[in-house]
């Protein structure tokens, strides 16, 4: 994995900007450091619950949500990398804040503007992208830097462990201090290292609800079923964990070995997962494949609740090994359809729409799967894989229903 890291920054094996390229992997390492170990940060450092905790990051993914399109179209108005480099440097300011947070209630509004802000760069990152790359390019383009994405965050993972095995308050500030000075490093490359790009078209100022990409039902209904890919994310991140923790006889610590297994293997697989992509036959297919991929990670992990000892151990971690090839597909896929079906010059505002499906898995995911998992055991497994079944194969119709509407679209001239 180090050697094609390397190769990628170098630049050998793709046309990335090595700026965008150190960009990615500088911003995963602070992010992957926060994200394994902020939960911590906050209850020892900062001396908040764990409920505490989970309601405020409850309330932010919520004005996310609701945020999630108007910051779009914000980007669509100002330009992607203006809006990118705002976002950054707001962050960078709260991360900063982070340690002098004293109480729920300025808790929940730090975290909340740092959620917004990171939506808002989400947005300003893609239509930037989008400007940048042809459709030809998109694909590996793509693939390339969520692999530089997913090094990072192993790295920044391996990094949090350390903090938290040395169990002391400093560091523990450690954590959102450098996560800030890489926000701040990001806001240099993107100021005066990424190479300057027109925007395609500019966007007019339509009433919210009037936005066309909300108007679009085909549109919108990919959306919402793509947010059944989408919960690949929650599933690994937070119920995996409990799941492994609470409902198998599995040690505590195969929960940081697997996660981390899911990094390396998406740093060194997301590239030749996303060949065939590039066009939209293929993007449907290998959408299609995800489904069935993930619907087998689900039996392979139902296995695990009638095992014991290492037998357990060796189903988890071949369970995860198929989930991340699903994941691989999944990333592979939309990316590329969700480009495609944007117009240029109201790109931001459509990837926010085509988001919406993944903020809903986020809010939605975590309490239902963990009950059906808890409750219900194998029974809750085979609930989810048939959900990720039918979620393949519905979404291959959608999208070449909404594929037609683009086509439509497209000989429409884009407003100026």
């Amino acid at each position: 994995m180090t050697a094609r890291v390397a190769g990628l920054v170098r630049g050998r094996e793709t046309a990335v900007p090595r700026a965008l390229l150190v960009q990615t992997f500088t911003y995963a390492i602070g992010t992957g450091m926060f994200m394994a170990g902020g939960a911590v940060f906050f209850t020892k450092y900062v001396g908040l619950s764990a409920v505490q905790v989970s309601l405020g990051f409850s309330l932010a993914w919520t004005a996310s949500l609701l945020a999630k399109i108007p910051l779009g179209m914000l980007a669509d108005r100002v330009g992607g990398r203006r809006a990118w480099q705002a976002a950054v440097m707001v962050q960078a300011v709260m991360f900063l804040t982070y340690p002098f947070v004293d109480g729920f209630v300025a808790f929940a509004v730090v975290v909340t503007v740092e959620t917004l802000a990171t939506s808002l760069g989400g947005s300003g990152r893609g239509k930037y992208i989008g400007d940048l790359f042809g459709a030809a390019e998109r694909a590996r383009t793509g693939a390339v830097l969520r692999s530089a994405l997913n090094t990072g965050f192993a790295a920044g993972a391996g990094a949090a462990g350390l903090a938290l095995a040395v169990d002391a308050k400093w560091a523990y500030l450690a954590l959102p201090l450098v996560n800030a000075a890489t926000f701040l490093v990001d806001a240099v490359l993107i100021t005066w290292a990424l190479p300057r790009v027109a925007p395609a078209g500019h966007a007019t100022r339509p009433a919210l609800l009037r936005s066309p990409a909300l108007r679009d039902r085909r549109f919108l209904a990919l959306a919402l079923l793509t947010g059944i890919f989408y919960a690949n994310g929650p599933l690994l991140e937070i119920v995996l964990p409990l799941w492994i923790t609470h409902g198998t006889d599995a040690p505590q610590a195969v929960v940081a070995g697997v996660l981390m297994l899911n990094m390396v293997l998406t740093a060194v697989f997301q590239l030749p997962a996303s060949k065939g992509s590039e066009d939209l036959p293929g993007a449907v297919r290998i959408q299609r494949r995800a489904g069935v991929v993930l619907a087998a990670a689900c039996a392979v992990f139902a296995v695990a609740t009638a095992t014991t000892g290492w037998l357990t151990v060796a189903v988890v971690i071949a369970g995860i090994c198929v989930h991340t090839a699903g994941e691989l597909f999944v990333s592979a896929a939309t990316w590329s359809i969700g480009y495609r079906l944007a117009p240029a010059c109201q790109r931001a505002t459509y990837l926010a729409v085509y988001g919406l499906g993944g903020q809903l898995a986020w809010a939605i995911v975590p309490g239902v799967a963990t009950f059906l998992l808890t409750a219900n055991g194998m029974l809750g497994w085979a609930v989810l894989g048939v959900v990720f079944l039918g979620g393949g194969i519905a979404s291959a119709g959608m999208t070449y229903r909404a594929a037609a509407t683009a086509e439509a679209r497209e000989k429409t001239p884009c407003p100026t």
